[in-house]
């Protein structure tokens, strides 16, 4: 889906350039807003600040340093050490993504002691920027419990 016809999504990323590519990514119609055409426009994305933003934040990342961090997430594989976090942990996830699916969040929760999932309802991976008071809120309210709660 992300390789647009190319051998890898890095060679993707470094034929179509960062922006280029971002701007083709064939992702799914099934956002909550009916007038976005994909997922590259869903929520805060729909609007010219954010266009802008977004802009600025290609110009930050340059191609190849994109194509690298493609190459590099691939190989990232933290499944034998998901038991060993000791820590309170809170998985902010969307309830529709192809890069973030439903069924891995459940895993990486299960596995974790101590995680509190918690959903936000839509389709990019990316949801703080999709519904950043919905996830500013979750957060407060995780941390708030934390500080609140007395330690053993």
């Amino acid at each position: 889906m992300v390789r647009i016809g190319r051998p890898t999504w890095m060679d993707a990323i470094r034929e179509l350039g960062w922006a280029e590519w971002q701007a083709n990514v064939p992702l799914s119609n099934l956002g909550t807003n009916k007038d976005v055409k994909n997922t590259n426009n869903i929520g805060r994305g729909s609007g010219p600040a954010y266009d802008k933003w977004h802009r600025q934040q290609q110009k930050k990342h340059p191609t190849e340093g994109m194509a690298l961090y493609a190459e590099f997430i691939q190989t990232v594989d933290v499944r034998e050490i998901l038991e060993e976090v000791k820590v309170p942990t809170l998985l902010v996830a969307p309830t529709r993504s192809f890069a973030s699916p439903r069924e891995l969040n459940e895993e990486i929760a299960r596995r974790i002691p101590d995680c509190k999932l918690e959903w936000v309802d839509g389709l990019g991976h990316m949801t703080w920027v999709d519904k950043p008071q919905e996830v500013t809120n979750i957060v407060l309210k995780f941390v708030d419990k934390i500080v609140s709660t007395p330690r053993k």
